[in-house]
């Protein structure tokens, strides 16, 4: 009886991405970003390069430049000419979301005096077959004044995002 064999796979770490000739990925990622599945697997590859590479700071050879919303800048050499349009550089596009973090609401409720807190708490959840928050309550408590503009923008907390654009003429 044969034993099936297994096959094991072997997956390096995500932040081991070799970044030995960047200016190669610059050139596989803006030839391949306006080709739809064919130079997929071609342009995803160099994207992840090109992360990789503004990740770490770049090499030296190209200045990384930081606009007012975090997102990262490189001007190419040359232009890089695909389809009849400029491509004169690329930017690591920066997206900050917020997010309503339950925990802080409930250690905000937690930190109120039992009345405020009851209350409030009425008001915020109401009783389905789950307990559900109510988020325009919370807005309403903070325009009553009950809550502070700073204390309602420490119940968020923040994630961010990098998408990889080219920059054109």
């Amino acid at each position: 009886m044969a034993v099936p064999q297994r096959n094991i796979v072997v997956r390096r770490p995500r932040n081991v991405v070799p970044i030995r000739d960047i200016e190669r990925h610059f050139h596989d990622f803006a030839f391949n970003w306006r080709t739809a599945s064919a130079a997929g697997k071609a342009r995803d590859k160099a994207r992840d390069h090109i992360k990789a590479w503004f990740a770490k700071g770049g090499d030296g050879k190209y200045e990384i430049a930081v606009n007012e919303n975090g997102s990262q800048l490189i001007e190419l050499d040359e232009p890089i000419e695909v389809d009849g349009v400029r491509i004169t550089g690329l930017e690591n596009r920066r997206t900050v979301t917020s997010e309503l973090d339950l925990e802080l609401v409930d250690a905000w409720l937690e930190s109120l005096p039992e009345d405020k807190r009851l209350a409030y708490s009425a008001r915020l959840y109401r009783q389905v077959t789950d307990t559900v928050f109510e988020p325009n309550e919370l807005f309403k408590l903070q325009q009553e004044g009950a809550l502070s503009e700073a204390a309602m923008d420490s119940l968020f907390t923040t994630s961010e995002s990098w998408a990889l654009c080219v920059t054109k003429d």
